[in-house]
């Protein structure tokens, strides 16, 4: 069966064999105007982020787990309170209800982790017209060229899809798409655990064959304008024969604030990123991926202020490492950068392969938009010992 789906806003019916692409989805207009509401409540240094792990019984319950950062000077405005990590669920899709349903424990016990994982990153731009047309197109690349996929039946290895920009209306395309039906589990699945009045955020797809421990989306509040978060998945793995032994690894999927004034909040972002790497029950290390908006003087320094390294070994003067500013609408306006990273906890467990470019010169189908304004990444973490 080839790559192929069906629009999102028709019941899903297991396409036919067939030699078609992904489709022809006219292109759409994208809505640019809405955004959070700014807010002037800022605590002054990194030190007064905190936060604790939750033991809520409720892993949807957004009060199970609450920051203690920073005070809101007797505000109540959602935009105005401290970062906030919540629970959440891991769904995948079941063929006998013809729905996603929450993956229990029982089911996540019975998988054998993997001693390796892919890691793929991609902002596929929320701004762009004909958003599901340059999904499908995004998805096949990664599925075919990517991962190296034959068809839609053969099952990916171990990998995690992590995406920003995804725009709210694009979440029933992927929920009915085929690929991801048949080979992943998604979180979230549904927009509302996004940070309020947000039209596009982040969205982990994690690939059947790992074992989900947890989810948790970080929303940093206060700390984000434009209502930019972390998304977390706690995979498990294990260290190859003759020792083996069994790891949580966190893999958060972030979009750090945006332009020149998002460069005040971006070092508490990721200051808090980190954070979560390190707390709680797991601490068997972690990759932090995805848009980090790098365009600051002093985003040049986070990586190495967090004491996370970079999995890109040739700094940002590489031409051969930037992710943006060569395809898209603004090529003209800005020069060239690498505004997408992959930064990892430096463990003597594991290694991170330096990531390479993904999704250059990629349009849809119909040829006339972009996939992206950005370059995707993709990495491989791997147990070494």
């Amino acid at each position: 069966m080839p790559y192929d789906d069906v629009e999102p806003d028709e019941p899903f019916i297991p396409p036919p064999m067939s030699e078609s692409d992904f489709g022809d989805e006219r292109p759409q207009e994208a809505t640019r105007n809405a955004m959070p509401m700014e807010i002037n409540v800022l605590p002054k240094k990194r030190s007064d982020f905190s936060f604790e792990w939750g033991r809520g019984n409720d892993p949807e319950s957004s009060t199970s787990m609450r920051s203690t950062a920073g005070n809101n000077n007797g505000k109540s405005r959602e935009d105005n309170e401290p970062p906030c990590l919540i629970p959440t669920r891991t769904y995948r899709f079941r063929p006998s209800k013809q729905e996603w349903k929450h993956v229990p424990e029982s089911i996540r016990a019975q998988k054998k982790p993997p001693t390796s994982v892919r890691i793929i990153s991609w902002n596929i731009d929320a701004f762009g017209q004909a958003r599901v047309a340059r999904a499908k197109a995004a998805l096949r690349h990664i599925a075919a060229d990517v991962l190296g996929c034959k068809n839609i039946t053969e099952e990916p290895e171990p990998c995690c899809i992590l995406l920003q920009e995804v725009n709210r209306d694009l979440i029933p395309f992927l929920l009915e798409h085929e690929w991801i039906q048949r080979h992943f589990q998604i979180c979230p699945k549904t927009a509302d655990k996004w940070p309020r009045l947000v039209h596009f955020g982040n969205v982990n797809l994690v690939s059947r064959s790992i074992e989900i421990a947890k989810s948790d989306i970080l929303h940093f509040k206060s700390q984000s304008p434009m209502g930019r978060m972390g998304v977390i998945s706690h995979v498990k793995l294990r260290a190859p024969d003759p020792t083996p032994r069994m790891v949580t690894i966190r893999i958060i999927n972030t979009h750090l604030e945006s332009e020149v004034a998002g460069e005040y909040y971006r070092p508490f972002q990721l200051a808090l990123l980190r954070q979560v790497l390190n707390d709680g029950e797991f601490s068997d290390g972690g990759v932090i991926a995805g848009d980090f908006n790098a365009i600051g003087v002093s985003d040049v320094h986070l990586a190495r202020s967090n004491n996370l390294k970079d999995a890109w070994r040739r700094g940002d003067n590489d031409e051969s490492g930037h992710t943006w500013g060569y395809q898209g609408p603004d090529i003209d306006k800005y020069p060239s950068s690498r505004l997408d990273k992959i930064l990892y906890v430096p463990k003597k467990g594991y290694e991170v392969d330096e990531p390479r470019r993904i999704g250059i010169g990629k349009k849809e189908v119909e040829g006339r938009e972009w996939v992206s304004d950005h370059f995707g990444l993709e990495t491989t973490l791997r147990m070494i010992h």
